[in-house]
Order: C-alpha cells, then structure tokens, then sequence
C-alpha cells in the first residue's frame, strides 16, 4: 500500500534520532569532544541521519515526479565526500577548531541535519494524521483490500532491468567507495584504528541496508505507477476504440432511419451517437475531428426535426379536408413542436442556419391551429344547439340550460376570431349564430314564462304613431288627410333580467325610402349590449339601407339597468325619399322606469311560506350569467350573498355542495314604502356553468 509504504520510510528516522540523541548525552562536554574518534562518530552518524531525513523530504514532495526525486537523493549522497574531508579535518586540528571558519561550517551541517529531521517528521506525521482522517475504523480493510488487488507487474526487458539498476543504485556504488577510502585512511591517521574502523563499517552496513531498503520501496512504488498509468492507458484505448465503433453504427442507423423518413428513430439514434462521441472527446487524441462529426450530426437532427414537421403538416391539412379536425388538430400541434425544436437547436448550437423560414412556418401553422380550434367549437356548439331544439319539447329547462352555453361557446369562440384579421369572415358567422341562438333563447324563455304562469313586468305593447306629413306646401283648398310618409312605433318589455326596447317602421308611401339612420339618445343608467337584427351599428345609430314600399321593419335594443332610472329614450329618424330629398323626424319619447325599493324587513319567513309565496307573486324577473370559472364556485356563491345581505333582507335557506358545485339560497323582503313583499331566489350551477 502506498500509504503505508509512506510510514514505513519514517522508521529509520525514529532509530537514528534516538542513537543520535544517545550519544550527544553521553559525550557532549568541553573536555572529551576533541577526541577524534568520537568527533568523527557523531559526525559520521548525524550526516547518514541527514541524508536519509532529507530524501524522505525529497520523497514527499516529488512522488508525482520520479526523475526529479531519483536526483534530489542522488544530489544528496553524493555531498558526502565534503562532509567526510570536513570531518577528518577537524578530528586532526583538535580544539582549535572551535575558533575557525571550519566550526562555522559545521554548526551550519549541524542546523541542516536537524531541520531535515524536524520537517521529514512533521511530513510524516501529517500524512498519518491525513491518512487516519480518510480511513478511520477501515483502516485494515482497506490495507487487506490494496494488498489483495494488486495485479501482477507487467514483465520488462533484461537490459532495461540492469540499466535501471545500475541508475537506481549508482549512488550506493559511490557510497561504498568512498566508505572504503574512509576506512583505509582512519587505520593510517590513528592508533585507535580498531575501534574506529569497527565503528565506520557499523555505520556503513547500517546505511547501506537502509538505502537498500529505500530503494526496494521506491522501485516497488516506480513500478507500480508504471503499471498502472500502462493499464490505464490500454483501458483508455480500448474503451476509445468501442465508443468510436458504436458511435459509427448509430449513425449509419440513423442515415437509414432518415433515408425511409423514420425521423423520430433517426433523431434518437443520432442523439445516442452524439452522447458516444462525448464520451470519446474525452480521451481522444484527435479532438477536433470528432468535434467536426457531433457538429454533423446536429446538423442531421436539425433537418431531421424540420422534415418531420413538414409530413405532420402535411397529414394535418389532409385530415383537415376530410373534416377529421382531431387528427388535423393533434397534427398541426406536433409540427409547431418540431419546428420550435428545430428552432431551438439551431440557436443553441449555433449551426448557422436561417431560421427565418421556421419561424414562418411556426406562425402559418399555429394561425392554422387557432382557425381550427375556433371552427372545432362552433361544430360542438352547432351539435348542442340541435339537441337543445329536439329537447325543448321534453324538458324545456334543461333546453334553455344548454342554450345558455352554447351562448357562452360562441362568445368565446368570437372573442378569439376578434383578435385576428385573418379570422373576420369566423368573427361574422359567430354573430349571426349568436343572434339566432338569442332568439331561440327568448322563444324558449317565452314559452317557461307561459308554463309557469308569468306576466312580464310592462303593460302590453301599444302601438304609439307619429304621422310624417309630406313636405309640399298646402293649398287653399281643404284635402283630406293624407297617410304618413315614416310610422314609427316603439315600446319595451323586461326579459331576462334586460330591457327589450322595440322600434318598428313602416313606408307608407309608393316609393322606397333610403339610407335610414336611427339615432338614439338613451340614458346614462342603461347599458346598450345587443341589438338585432344585426344591422350596422356607427356609435349610438342604427343604419338601414332600404325600406321598401309598404315595408316593415323592426329592431330591438337590449339595455343592460346600471342603476335606478326613471327616464325617457329618445331617437332621431333621417331618411331620404324618392327625389333624394333628406328628411329628419323625432320619435316619441318613451319613458323607461327602473325602481330600486328599499327594503325594512321586521319580521321573518321560512322555507315552505317564501316557496308558497313565490308561486302567489304575478310579477316575476330572471337574469342568467355565464359562469366562466366554475371551479370557483364557492367563492362566487358567497360574493353573490354578501353583496344582497347588506339590503334589510331575511336569508331564509343557504345550501352549497362542493363536490356538486351547486348553491341555492331563498331571501325574504319587505318594501319599506309599498309593504310590497319580495322574494329573491339565487342558483348556482357549476356543471352547467351559469348562475341564475
């Protein structure tokens, strides 16, 4: 393990620091530290002790470089000749070399061993402490499993085994050598040569079994890097190689795919080549031409997601023809997605095609698609409308119900043909089919008006004429009274919670009238919402082109009451007549009267005596409202009651089914001037979507 290889070299450090320490106690004192045998021992010992503490150091910081490591211990060893000449040096002069430059120098060789010591023990130190940190309570299982895996060493030439060693060992050779020399030359300098060369080859054979042991470890450690990175390396290769092939055969796929218009498999086997070529990019060595290929095959998804919503618009108008408005539908909605895909990839990877053209075809589809929506619900509101004429005569509440959203349908669908020029002959269709709805609403209204009894609010319609005497001057002669050129007869109805104000014209006359132009003045209080027929309508006028002779002609206005009037309606009639001469009449002014009573209820009614009394009450009134949002229901229902809650008025019954989304409530009301009694009824019906 190399982690623990790493500790391993700290072990000689430890013995050499304690013998080294001994023998500084023992001898250290002024008058025995000129004996040159001891000088020299200490010396010897403190230098092999540096050496070694030193390529720990070097070690450390160059593991990730092994030349330059090789060379820092070589650099180290080979120091030694200096230090053995300093040391013979000063064990000759004696005492006196406390006082010269030599003893500089050793303090300096002694500051280096120690600092060599005290840095290679924090190194090591720090490693174990790093090294617990990461392993904690798997240490062992950890060390067992290194152990266990290491594969065996790849096998090198026999010349390149004995260059390495003579390389790895060189700097031993020059050890012995010069260990020998030192020998040779303490028997010749003293008498003590015994004890001394005993002592030199101690430290000799201990260095050299020491060095030995480095170097064991570190080609152990060289040779296993070099394996590794080797393995790596083949690994590399070789998943490079099977990236490349399966990218090439996904491709080739996709260009099949492609070739027989199967785009969606096409565009997902060029994908997953693209996600091969990744992964190959990197580790390849020829980066850009793999870059060049991915670039291709985005190009090829680009004409893949542009080709495929060309055929899905192809399909929609085909389907579109055949009136098959899902398909079409479903269609047009699949090509906008493929050419905003389209889109998308062309602006993300910058591939340098115009997107001009897409964007055109997005908008020229997704102009199809509204027309369709808007056409697909007009056939849904036109199927509703037959089921509602063929139910009136089963259940005519249930009738008007339907119409009710077959109104609100077409609304919508007007709403939205509104906002297109393109859409305008759509916009027209609606508005006749709404008024032709409305119409079939008021007879059905008409005939639950009859079936339950009530009378509409107004007195009859009277016929009120205004006679349009003919221009011409008189003459003096008596003539009987001539018929008016214009009659004009008007007069209103409550209907629906709406005023219908009704306008008739009749010619008179045996020519016709043209360019009629009917203004009206009506009072701030009203709102004017519809009128039908459809005739042209510029601001407050109505404007007919023609009245035939002896024609009639009739339109209604439907004001919506803001607020309580008592006020009349007024109106301007201009017309021009055979000769083109322009004429201008006024109508009689009709007075509209909205009351709005004030209540002060005192005492209090419940269900069955409101019920009973609804049924006695001859006047009755009734609004219907879309309901748009039926999923807010509930919050509707309650807004409807706190606004009639705060009149002096009895809330008699309340019921509200959330699951249903259906309400009702019953409030009970006297006027304070009149005593008139007053019963308000509120319906809310989500799955119908209409509140009454």
């Amino acid at each position: 393990n190399p982690v623990i290889r790493k500790i391993l070299y700290f072990i000689p450090i430890l013995v050499f620091f304690g013998a080294w320490l001994g023998v500084l106690e023992l001898f250290l004192n002024w008058s025995v530290i000129t004996d040159s045998f001891r000088f020299n021992m200490i010396t010897f010992s403190s230098f092999f002790f540096g050496c070694y503490s030193w390529s720990i150091i070097t070690y450390y910081l160059g593991t990730k470089n092994p030349t330059r490591f090789k060379r820092a211990v070589r650099s180290i060893c080979l120091c030694y000749p200096f230090w053995f000449v300093m040391s013979i040096y000063l064990g000759i002069i004696g005492v006196d070399s406390y006082y010269n430059g030599w003893l500089s120098l050793h303090i300096v060789f002694g500051i280096w061993v120690a600092s060599g010591a005290i840095i290679a023990t924090l190194l090591v130190l720090a490693h174990i402490e790093k090294f617990l940190h990461k392993t904690k309570r798997y240490l062992k299982l950890d060390l067992f499993v290194e152990r266990d895996s290491y594969p065996e060493i790849l096998p090198r030439p026999r010349l390149k085994k004995m260059l390495d060693f003579f390389e790895r060992f060189q700097h031993l050779f020059f050890i012995i050598i010069i260990f020998s020399v030192e020998t040779f030359v303490s028997i010749l300098l003293w008498n003590e040569f015994i004890n001394f060369a005993f002592i030199s080859i101690f430290w000799t054979s201990v260095t050299i079994l020491l060095i030995l042991f480095l170097n064991i470890l570190f080609t152990m450690n060289i040779n296993y890097h070099t394996r590794v990175k080797q393995e790596v390396l083949l690994l590399l290769l070789d998943e490079f190689q099977v990236l490349l092939k399966r990218s090439k055969d996904l491709v080739d796929k996709g260009n099949t795919q492609y070739s027989k218009k199967d785009y969606q498999p096409a565009i997902e086997s060029w994908k997953n080549a693209m996600d091969y070529y990744e992964e190959a990019l990197k580790t390849a060595m020829e980066k850009e031409k793999i870059k060049e290929n991915i670039t291709i095959l985005k190009e090829s998804i680009f004409n893949a997601y542009k080709g495929r919503a060309n055929v899905y618009n192809k399909n929609g108008l085909k389907a579109y023809e055949k009136l098959e408005f899902q398909v079409a539908q479903k269609e047009w909605r699949l090509a906008i997605s493929d050419f905003q895909a389209a889109v998308d990839l062309n602006k993300v990877e910058k591939l340098h095609f115009s997107s001009d053209d897409l964007q055109k075809a997005i908008r020229n589809t997704d102009i199809r698609l509204k027309q369709l929506e808007i056409e697909i619900v007009i056939i849904e509101a036109d199927n509703k409308l037959k089921e509602a004429r063929s139910m009136q005569k089963k259940d005519i509440r249930k009738a008007i119900q339907m119409v009710n959203g077959i109104i609100l349908k077409y609304s919508e669908a007007k709403e939205k043909a509104n906002k297109n020029k393109l859409f305008k002959p759509l916009s027209g269709t609606l508005e006749t089919k709404i008024i032709n709805c409305r119409e079939f609403q008021h007879k059905l209204q008409d005939k639950m008006d009859k079936l339950i009894g009530i009378t509409p609010i107004s007195k009859k319609i009277t016929v009120d004429e205004i006679n349009i005497i003919d221009s011409k001057i008189p003459s003096g002669t008596k003539e009987k009274e001539k018929k008016p050129i214009l009659s004009i007869i008007r007069e209103f109805e409550f209907i629906g919670g709406q005023i219908r104000f009704k306008v008739g014209l009749k010619n008179n006359t045996r020519y016709s009238l043209t360019s009629l132009k009917i203004t009206f003045d009506i009072p701030k209080a009203l709102k004017w919402i519809l009128n039908e027929p459809g005739y042209e309508r510029k601001g407050d006028s109505l404007l007919i082109s023609k009245l035939g002779v002896n024609e009639k002609k009739a339109l209604s206005l439907y004001l919506e009451p803001i607020n309580c009037v008592e006020s009349p309606i007024n109106a301007t009639v201009s017309f021009f007549d055979a000769r083109d001469k322009p004429h201008a009449l006024t109508m009689k002014p009709k007075l509209i009267s909205i009351t709005c009573p004030i209540f002060f209820t005192e005492v209090d009614a419940n269900l069955a005596r409101v019920k009973s009394l609804r049924r006695r009450l001859t006047h009755h009134d009734k609004k219907i409202f879309p309901l748009i949002r039926s999923e807010e229901s509930l919050s509707i229902f309650s807004s409807i009651l706190s606004v009639l809650e705060k009149f002096d008025i009895k809330l008699t019954f309340k019921d509200f089914s959330e699951e249903d989304k259906f309400g009702e409530a019953w409030f009970y009301g006297i006027t304070k001037v009149k005593k008139n009694q007053i019963v308000i009824y509120v319906l809310l019906d989500g799955e119908n979507r209409k509140v009454e």
